[in-house]
C-alpha cells in the first residue's frame, strides 16, 4: 500500500495537510515588504536569503474569513507551479504519514457549502480530525503573473518608495493593526535573520535538516532519517527499562519505543512530559524522540557548518556532530546513528 508524508497545519478550526514533497523550510511570521499592485492573493514578500519570496496568506485564498495576522503565525515555504511561494497559515501541528487509499477523493459528496473543494485533492481521517488535502497545483492564482512579478521584484530589491508604502499603508497598517511595539521589533528582527548574512557558493549543497528545541537548546537531525512528527498519547511504561526509556507507544498498529535525549545530552529532565515526539529511522531501528517543540525544517548550506567546540564534544561524548548559525544562536547537529545506541 503507497504511503505519502504530509505537512499539517491549522487555519482557524479546520485542519489542513500538504505532500512534504512540496514543503521547503517553515519559520515564524516576520515582517512583509509590502509592494504596490501585487497580485491579489498576495500580502508582500521576504528577502529570504538573497531571493524575493512572494507571501500569500491560505484563509485569503481559500476562504473569505478575515484576514488579520499575528506574531505566532508560520509562513510555510512551498514549491508550488514551479516556483517558490511562502504561505501563512496559524500554526504548523506535524508531519504525519497516510496511506493514499485512505484518502477519500469525492470531495463534493457531503461537503457542499462547508469548504472551497477547488483547492482540495482529498480528505482524510487522522487522529479523529478531517484532514483537509491541500492541491498544491492549485494554491496559486495567475502563476505566471506572480512569477513574472517576482522577477521584477529581484531585479528592483522590492522596495517600495515611502510615498507609495503611505499611500497603501504598511504591513502592520494592512494585516496586523493590533501589533504591539514589541511584536514589530520581533517581526523586524526576523526578517533581518532571513535575508543572507554571507554569500553561499554556487557549487555548494544544502543540508536539509528538521530543527526543534529539547531544554533550552536548538538541534537539528538529517530529514533523509525523520518518518514523522507526531503528538504523543497513551504511553505505556515499560518495567525495569533505562531511565532514558519513556515507554511504548502505540504508532498506527506499530509498537514504537519512545526515547527521552536529555540524560544522553546532559540536559535537566523536564518537569513534565513533553507531548511532541519526532520518529526516526536508521536502517531498521524505529525510535521516537521526545522533543519540546518543532521549529523549522529547512536547508543549510554545508559551508555554513562548524566543528563541535572541544568541551561540548567531551560532556555529549560524540553524540553532536556539528554546529550551524540558527537564528540569533547556534544549533546542534545531533549524530543521530550514535544517539540510538546509547539510548
Amino acid at each position: 500500500m503507497s504511503q505519502q508524508s504530509y505537512l499539517t497545519c491549522h487555519l482557524q478550526d479546520a485542519h489542513y495537510a500538504i505532500s512534504t514533497d512540496h514543503v521547503l523550510e517553515i519559520f515564524p511570521l516576520p515582517e512583509l515588504q509590502i509592494v504596490p499592485e501585487t497580485p491579489a492573493d498576495l500580502l508582500g514578500m521576504i528577502n529570504l536569503r538573497g531571493k524575493m519570496l512572494p507571501v500569500m496568506h491560505l484563509r485569503r485564498r481559500i476562504s473569505k474569513a478575515p484576514l488579520v495576522c499575528t506574531a505566532s503565525d508560520t509562513v510555510i515555504v512551498l514549491d508550488c507551479s514551479g516556483f517558490q511561494i511562502g504561505a501563512i497559515v496559524d500554526r504548523v501541528s506535524e508531519v504525519c504519514v497516510l496511506d493514499e487509499a485512505a484518502i477519500d477523493q469525492d470531495l463534493a459528496y457531503g461537503r457542499q457549502g462547508h469548504t472551497n473543494t477547488a483547492f482540495l485533492s482529498g480528505v482524510a481521517q487522522y487522529s479523529d480530525n478531517n484532514l483537509l488535502i491541500l492541491n498544491p497545483d492549485a494554491l496559486v492564482s495567475l502563476p505566471d503573473e506572480v512569477a513574472d512579478w517576482v522577477w521584477q521584484a529581484d531585479e528592483t530589491g522590492g522596495l517600495a518608495a515611502d510615498a507609495q508604502i503611505e499611500k497603501v499603508g504598511s504591513f502592520y497598517d494592512l494585516y496586523f493593526p493590533t501589533a504591539t511595539a514589541a511584536e514589530r521589533q520581533l517581526m523586524s528582527q526576523r526578517a533581518a535573520g532571513l535575508r543572507p548574512a554571507i554569500e553561499v557558493s554556487d557549487n555548494s549543497q544544502a543540508v536539509p535538516l528538521a530543527v526543534f528545541g529539547l531544554g533550552g537548546e536548538y538541534f537539528g537531525i538529517s530529514l533523509g532519517s525523520v518518518r514523522e512528527f507526531i503528538n504523543t498519547h497513551n504511553i505505556r511504561p515499560i518495567p525495569c527499562a533505562p531511565s532514558q526509556i519513556i515507554g511504548n507507544m502505540n504508532l498506527r498498529g506499530e509498537i514504537m519505543t519512545l526515547v527521552d535525549m536529555r540524560p544522553a545530552l546532559n540536559l535537566s529532565i523536564a518537569t513534565a512530559p513533553s507531548s511532541q515526539a519526532v520518529v526516526t529511522q536508521i536502517g531498521d531501528v524505529i525510535a521516537g524522540l521526545s522533543i519540546d517543540e518543532l521549529h523549522d525544517i529547512l536547508y543549510i548550506d554545508r559551508a555554513a557548518f562548524a566543528a563541535v567546540p572541544v568541551a561540548n564534544q567531551q560532556s555529549r561524548v560524540g553524540l553532536i556532530e556539528s554546529t550551524a548559525p540558527y537564528r540569533d544562536t547556534m544549533l546542534s547537529v545531533l549524530n543521530l546513528p550514535q544517539l540510538l545506541k546509547i539510548a
